[in-house]
């Protein structure tokens, strides 16, 4: 967790929406990579699997020597990464 982030477990609501930003990156491999959200509301749970959509996973690839690209929250297209090394 980044100083000023919210520690979890986090509890949301209408009333108290929460967005939590997942940073993946790899050094040597091409990683293709879903994020599972366990939740639960009163006596109902269940795991709530993410991913870009169509059932497809996210991808992450090693970008040593390549440049960096990111497709910010509420953004509409992939674009140069403000983390360029």
């Amino acid at each position: 967790m980044t100083e000023g982030s919210a520690g979890l477990p986090v509890e949301v609501s209408e009333r108290n929406p929460q967005v939590i930003e997942v940073t993946a990156q790899t050094t040597s491999h091409d990683v293709s990579w879903y994020l599972e959200l366990e939740w639960s509301s009163g006596t109902r749970k269940g795991t709530l699997t993410v991913g870009p959509g169509g059932g497809a996973p996210f991808r992450t690839s090693a970008v040593k020597g390549r440049p960096l690209y990111s497709y910010p929250v509420g953004g509409k297209a992939w674009g140069p990464s403000p983390f360029q090394r």
